[in-house]
């Protein structure tokens, strides 16, 4: 289910699309009264949402076609993908201030999946998908740099190079302006991954030996090594995840020692300077992380962190308590808790400190459907939680 709307959109539109389990794509303009299937004659594998343009959207169809829609949905085009799609991968990247211009990430030569032939293929088009140019085989992703507020906008594409034999088994990200015409940068070897945010560009780099480098940069020309606490070592070793925060804000989760926990890192506005915001937060053998925020209230956001750390360490179960901010982590607290239960009894440790008595939560990680939000954009300041 996607819903045609921004959480800054003040519009009383209320566009839904939903695909069904049987690759159908239906659409309602007004919350769910009425639906409309959109292309009956298509079967659709995919949502893509244009994060820029909230009234575009793209539905990736079998058979090697996109049909999308400028106006919620309200009338449909289609045009045919310039390679075929893969599964699990995203096809489609958008540019932030030309709706026209598209990236999309396909495969070539892969009738047989076991051909030398077969390799991942990126292409660009200008035109809303009616004419499409190759940039560049062998890659991971490609994407579009830049943002809304730009006074001109930016020609700037990055993609990672995967590793194979022509780049030495490494990954590599080169840069272009001009499509990969004639201008090729190579920015970075050895690429763990990158990251767009907002305005901010963070890339990941192994060096020789366990040393690994954190680059940052806010137009995709010009780097800066970013810097970490003293005693806090990042390295090869370390799992990197950035966290997307609603208050246009941003997390870096960090993991150095356990895989059951991991530390909360804030930039500066640039992103170059660390600070810790919270240790030993909670994630779980998947790589997902116990942090939720609360849409349309600015600098509200909740986790749930491990209170026995060393003793996870050696093989004990975790014990997890309930902590929130609200003030986008400068200061963290534990969560007051009512004053009775469901039953109307006091709770036995009633009028102890916050440490020894606060309300906990069961968090992201602990969830059999990871869609099923504790809050809604539509109900703003309304959170619904299930803990003790």
């Amino acid at each position: 289910m996607h819903k045609m709307k921004q959480e800054d959109d003040d519009s009383e539109d209320e566009t839904l699309l939903a695909l069904t389990t049987q690759k159908e794509v239906f659409v309602t303009h007004n919350q769910g009264s009425s639906w409309e299937e959109v292309s009956p004659d298509r079967e659709f594998t995919g949502i893509y949402p244009n994060k820029f343009y909230p009234d575009e959207v793209y539905l990736l169809s079998t058979h090697d076609r996109v049909v999308y829609s400028r106006n919620r949905g309200k009338d449909w085009k289609s045009f045919r993908t310039p390679a075929e799609a893969i599964t699990g991968v995203t096809p489609l990247y958008f540019h932030p201030q030309r709706p026209n211009f598209l990236i999309f990430v396909g495969q070539e030569g892969c009738d047989d999946a076991y051909s030398n032939e077969c390799h991942t293929v990126a292409y660009s088009s200008q035109s809303y998908g009616a004419r499409w140019k190759k940039l560049q085989e062998n890659v991971k992703y490609c994407q579009f740099t830049g943002s809304l507020h730009e006074s001109s906008y930016s020609k700037l594409i990055i993609c990672e190079k995967l590793a194979n034999e022509a780049t030495n088994y490494r990954s590599n990200l080169i840069a272009s302006t001009d499509f990969f015409d004639e201008d090729v940068r190579w920015l970075f070897e050895d690429v763990i991954g990158m990251v767009k945010f907002g305005d901010l560009l963070v890339v990941a780099a192994a060096l020789d030996g366990d040393a690994s480098i954190i680059q940052v940069s806010l137009d995709g020309f010009n780097w800066s090594d970013a810097f970490f606490p003293s005693n806090f070592p990042v390295n090869k070793k370390s799992a990197l995840t950035v966290l997307s925060a609603a208050t246009k804000s941003m997390f870096l989760y960090v993991i150095t020692e356990s895989a059951e926990f991991g530390s909360l890192l804030k930039p500066n506005s640039v992103g170059q300077y660390y600070v810790l915001s919270l240790d030993y937060v909670n994630r779980d053998s998947r790589g997902f992380v116990d942090f939720e925020q609360m849409p349309g209230l600015e600098g509200v956001i909740m986790v749930n962190t491990v209170t026995n750390p060393q003793d996870v360490r050696t093989g004990s179960r975790k014990k997890l308590k309930s902590m929130i901010t609200y003030n986008d982590g400068a200061h963290w607290s534990y969560i007051q808790p009512p004053l009775s239960d469901l039953n109307g009894d006091t709770y036995e440790c009633f009028g102890q400190s916050l440490e020894l008595c606060s309300l906990n939560l069961h968090g992201y990680t602990e969830r059999e459907d990871e869609r099923d939000t504790s809050f809604s954009s539509s109900a703003v300041g309304m959170m619904i939680g299930i803990g003790k």
